[in-house]
């Protein structure tokens, strides 16, 4: 199949419509698929847009065919930006309300609402790939047998991964849909960076952990038997600057107390320089302010896509310094406060 038409096809995959709440099922969905932003658009997106367009990461045919071996930025219109069709209109609005609707003042409710939209897209970019694993396992066809050979074998370990993925982020959706249901939003944990200024970047994603900020290991990702912690992130404009979320359940608090123990650990002048990092690392999902990216030296820029590109490869592991200080200063965010349900 020509490339193009493949991912054409694969981007079908990513459009499916369904209500991941755990009502959906109960005659409360309206018949409207929301295309519901993970990151928010007006009180977010729009602070970083120059004319109505953020920066974001080009993951298609066309993009990645004119730079190879690096993932490329391109102009991305905010209502288009960090979208995914996993609420119905009904259940997207009533359950997001208190943040979308609301100023953000890093309540316990809005904190846990963060987590669970980031939580829910990452649960539907699982399924998503589960679900075209039986198309992607025929585009092998007309390659030579050792290249087939090769190709099968990488998609049945890449099949196993998000196999195990998938289970793993079913037993963190069904306590998080608990606690949603039963408004018990206490049972989960946050930490909160407030800053002065609105974020050059915004994002919202998911982090299975495996380093925390100081290099050391947390998770051994490679032991299929066991559940892996998740963190989740969110970084969001406020009245007032913006702020850093990160939110996590109760009985996953041994790998994200550490990992957000190093985290509030490192000295507010450099805070932002490392949440940067961990953007650039782990999340596609991640949007950014054209100016301020247009303004980075080019070397900066490159390490920046490399961190990314790097750590979707199969054949590359991720090293342990992976978020610890590179000596590059990327963001200047004057942190005002930090707010966290637990204590360091």
């Amino acid at each position: 199949m020509n490339p193009f038409d493949a991912f054409k096809k694969l981007q079908e995959f990513n459009k499916k419509p369904e209500c991941l709440h755990p009502d959906s099922g109960s005659g409360k969905c309206s018949s409207k698929i929301a295309k519901a932003h993970t990151v928010q658009r007006g009180s977010s997106l729009q602070k970083i847009a120059d004319k109505g367009h953020v920066y974001g990461f080009a993951v298609d045919a066309v993009n990645l065919n004119k730079s190879p071996g690096r993932i490329p930025v391109k102009r991305i219109g905010i209502n288009d930006a960090s979208t995914f069709n996993g609420f119905c209109a009904n259940h997207d609005n009533t359950t997001f309300s208190p943040v979308e609707q609301k100023p953000f003042t890093a309540t316990h409710e809005q904190c846990f609402l963060l987590g669970y939209r980031a939580m829910c897209r990452e649960f539907y970019q699982k399924k998503t790939v589960i679900d075209a694993m039986p198309f992607i396992s025929q585009l092998d066809k007309g390659r030579s047998l050792p290249d087939q050979v090769d190709f099968q074998s990488s998609l049945q370990s890449m099949f196993v991964g998000q196999t195990v993925g998938l289970r793993d982020l079913k037993q963190r959706k069904d306590a998080f849909d608990k606690l949603l249901v039963n408004g018990n939003h206490q049972d989960a944990n946050f930490y909160v960076i407030e800053t002065t200024v609105t974020p050059d970047v915004m994002a919202t994603f998911g982090v299975t952990l495996e380093f925390d900020f100081e290099g050391n290991r947390l998770q051994n990702l490679s032991d299929l038997d066991k559940t892996l912690e998740s963190i989740y992130i969110t970084i969001l404009a406020t009245e007032s600057g913006g702020a850093i979320v990160l939110s996590w359940l109760n009985d996953t608090n041994v790998a994200c107390e550490k990992f957000v123990g190093s985290l509030h650990r490192i000295e507010d002048s450099a805070v932002g320089d490392a949440i940067i990092r961990l953007a650039f690392e782990y999340s596609e999902n991640t949007f950014f302010n054209p100016i301020w990216w247009d303004g980075l030296p080019e070397n900066i820029r490159h390490g920046l896509l490399d961190k990314l590109t790097t750590a979707i490869s199969l054949d590359v592991r991720r090293l342990p310094s992976c978020l610890m200080p590179d000596g590059k200063r990327y963001v200047s965010w004057p942190v005002s406060g930090r707010k966290s349900s637990v204590e360091f």
